[in-house]
């Protein structure tokens, strides 16, 4: 059962472990926590799609897919100050850019791996009432 306890409890992991900065991001967007909440939704809906864009520019080596795929999702994770998320997807933008994949599975894992912990953060943090 999910408590708000429990939702504020997986946000406030995340924060600890710098996933995210939860007041960075709402600090960004004028100290509005309510249209940052709102946007959460959002994010959670598109993440998804834009990691299988993502992993399908690299299987089919569409360098200038990955690089528009990793710049969104960027973009959007930096909207939450999610810095790993940032960073991870920098790094596949880049390698897009570049068109230079030799390290392309690491990245993918290190990406996936930083999605994997962030989204239950994010729908902890949408359920949460502002």
């Amino acid at each position: 059962m999910n408590t708000p306890q429990s939702h504020y409890g997986q946000l406030s992991e995340a924060v600890s472990q710098r996933r995210i900065d939860w007041e960075a991001a709402v600090a960004q967007l004028g100290g509005d926590e309510a249209l940052l909440q709102e946007m959460v939704p959002l994010f959670l809906e598109e993440c998804p799609k834009l990691m299988t864009r993502i992993r399908a520019a690299m299987t089919q080596g569409d360098m200038a897919a990955l690089r528009r795929a990793a710049h969104t999702l960027k973009s959007s994770a930096d909207v939450f100050a999610a810095k790993p998320l940032v960073d991870a997807a920098l790094r596949l933008e880049m390698m897009g850019r570049d068109g230079e994949l030799t390290h392309g599975e690491k990245a993918w894992a290190d990406l996936e791996d930083i999605v994997s912990r962030l989204l239950p953060a994010l729908r902890a943090a949408a359920k949460m009432e502002t």
